[in-house]
């Protein structure tokens, strides 16, 4: 088992950021760093995260998944899982999962999830870092999110961070479960959706299923079938 060290600060740029430094000076596994705003919260693709002080859990996790996995998407979905367990845990609400790092509740964006590391010499991994930014209490979101976005209305953070923690070093055991693969895929939205693919693979299509490596099977307008990585592309659902 990991052994669990959590470390809390008032306001850090990113806890990610802020994690990475320590990863390169040797770290050990388990840190969790906790802050209760960001000044440069960070997203995929190089997206702001959203992270007003006392308003949302911004947390970070430094892992030494040796030879677990081969993918980091391993990670992000296993997040994405447990913190999905967590929530309706300690919230009882029910969330569905946009693929592949985001948590949704009634539609609208309730946390992400940003996973990073680096590589060593051989190929496997030195550390991965995983991210996770959850709105809790939030009333007033930037104008440009404010029709996307969704708190869960209540400050339980300690309870949160607790469980999530909980479920993630239990999922952590054994990525690569069938049952976290089938919870995952049962628990995304996009499945069946039209959507917009972005990136350099930019086109439209149907998303139809995501196979066990976590890619997401699409089938373009001309019928062609094509697996998307996480790493390559973003996806927008299209409106009904």
């Amino acid at each position: 088992m990991v052994n669990i060290d959590i470390r809390k600060f008032t306001t850090l740029d990113s806890t990610n950021t802020y994690l990475k430094a320590l990863a390169q000076n040797g770290e050990k596994e388990g840190v969790v760093i906790i802050a209760d705003s960001q000044t440069s919260g960070r997203g995929r693709k190089g997206k702001s995260f959203f992270s007003p002080q006392g308003t949302g859990l911004y947390m970070s996790i430094l892992l030494y998944p040796d030879k677990k996995i081969s993918d980091p998407t391993y990670i992000t979905t296993a997040t994405a899982v447990a913190l999905r367990r967590a929530i309706k845990e300690v919230y009882n609400k029910s969330t569905s999962i946009k693929w592949v790092n985001d948590i949704y509740l009634e539609g609208k964006k309730l946390a992400g999830i940003l996973t990073e590391g680096a590589f060593s010499s051989d190929g496997s991994f030195k550390y991965i870092i995983v991210g996770i930014g959850v709105n809790l209490t939030t009333e007033a979101f930037p104008d440009e999110i404010k029709d996307i976005a969704v708190s869960l209305g209540e400050d339980k953070k300690e309870a949160l961070i607790n469980s999530i923690l909980s479920h993630f070093f239990k999922i952590y055991e054994d990525l690569n479960s069938p049952e976290i693969y089938k919870e995952y895929v049962d628990a995304s939205f996009i499945i069946g959706k039209e959507i917009e693919i972005l990136g350099e693979k930019m086109g439209n299509g149907k998303a139809i299923g995501i196979d066990r490596k976590f890619r997401l099977e699409v089938e373009l307008e001309n019928k062609e079938h094509i697996f998307l990585s996480s790493g390559d592309v973003s996806i927008k659902v299209k409106k009904d």
